[in-house]
């Protein structure tokens, strides 16, 4: 088995999938960037090129590849299978990552907070919520309820 090691701020983006596009959020610190269930989830790939789940939390429902700013992206090195009730850490760059795009200016990544997952649902809607820190001094506070939106058939990785 491969160890897992943390990845360069960079090679956390890419894994992301976000070559030149990210993550964005409201203006003020704390406030919601829509309401909770206009966040979407699918499948994805972590940040060590393993399966992830992506959740994307917007103004509202949009796609999982190319949603519109502002938004927070979050990705979760876990199955979807696996991803039952915990929290994680995006920012310690093995099992969870967020960026966000804010409305206008350049994206970045979570500097710290927390992702709780509360349940996956029958139909694979993922419950939970964001409390995440940006160097900028923003931060995102969401509970969100994300919609599963099947992807091609299993996530190119690698």
């Amino acid at each position: 088995m491969t160890a897992l090691r943390p990845l360069s701020r960079r090679r956390a983006l890419l894994a992301l999938g976000l070559p030149a596009a990210a993550v964005a959020c409201g203006g003020t610190p704390g406030e919601p960037l829509g309401p909770a269930d206009a966040a979407t989830a699918t499948l994805g790939c972590g940040p060590t090129d393993g399966v992830a789940v992506e959740i994307v939390v917007a103004s509202g429902f949009q796609p999982v590849a190319r949603p519109v700013a502002p938004y927070v992206r979050v990705t979760i090195a876990r199955t979807l299978a696996a991803l039952g009730p915990a929290t994680y850490r995006p920012g310690d760059g093995v099992l969870a990552a967020a960026v966000r795009q804010p409305a206008t200016g350049d994206f970045e990544a979570a500097a710290g907070g927390a992702v709780r997952v509360d349940a996956v649902e029958a139909d694979n809607t993922v419950r939970g919520a964001l409390d995440l820190r940006f160097p900028s001094g923003a931060r995102v506070e969401q509970a969100f309820r994300a919609r599963w939106v099947a992807g091609p058939p299993g996530p190119r990785c690698g």
